[in-house]
């Protein structure tokens, strides 16, 4: 496991360093700092709500203890198959029951069997810088992917949805890293804060402008 960490994390630094290196990546980054900087300087950062927005929120033990619980996972996937309009073929029925099965036998079983008894020295030691270029790279593909995808199909299916029939998914599925490498990139923020390099508004402003644009590849 260690073996293939390592080797995706020097794959992900390459990659990073060779963008980050490139002249677009650098004016790309200067724009952005420029803007970063220009809007938190100015009026419009007073629209960010305060700490205090919604606090009674971190207050609520079902937010904090059960609601990203793994199973809670199953329960809203259960109920999401349930009110379908449509009968799931026995197929379809007998994979969800392996996958359900396999699910719980992961989420139950496996800490057990893996994890208990050891040290935090047995385990991988992530580092957050990891996290930012992992997610970098995740970020990459996904835009590389759309515009791939938008060139084989000539178009945006937002604009002609007779284009999604011309899908190819090999090209459509590494659009989904956009998620997680958003999430990885904030982690990696969020960590900086904690380190005192980055302040609060820096951090909210980049966590926001990364959403922005995963939505914005991932709803064309």
């Amino acid at each position: 496991m260690s073996f293939f960490y390592s080797l995706g994390i020097k794959v992900s630094f390459f990659i990073e360093k060779t963008f980050k290196n490139s002249k677009l990546f650098v004016l790309i980054f200067k724009i952005m700092l420029s803007v970063e900087k220009s809007f938190l300087n100015s009026y419009f950062k007073n629209i960010y709500p305060s700490n205090d927005f919604i606090s009674f929120l971190r207050r609520s033990k079902i937010l904090n203890n059960h609601l990203f619980h793994p199973f809670c996972f199953l329960i809203i996937f259960s109920i999401f198959l349930m009110i379908s309009t449509i009968d799931l073929s026995f197929e379809l029925k007998f994979t969800l029951f392996l996958a359900f099965i396999s699910f719980i036998g992961g989420v139950l079983f496996l800490p057990m069997c893996f994890f208990k008894g050891k040290n935090q020295n047995q385990f991988i030691k992530i580092d957050y810088n990891d996290f930012y270029s992992i997610g970098f790279v995740c970020i990459l593909s996904g835009v590389l992917s759309f515009f791939i995808c938008t060139i084989t199909m000539g178009g945006l299916p937002i604009f002609n949805p007779s284009l999604r029939y011309k899908l190819i998914p090999i090209f459509t599925m590494p659009i989904s890293l956009l998620i997680p490498g958003v999430g990885l990139v904030a982690s990696s923020y969020l960590q900086r804060f904690k380190d005192n390099k980055l302040t609060f508004s820096q951090v909210r402003f980049r966590f926001l402008v990364l959403s922005f644009i995963a939505s914005f590849f991932y709803l064309l």
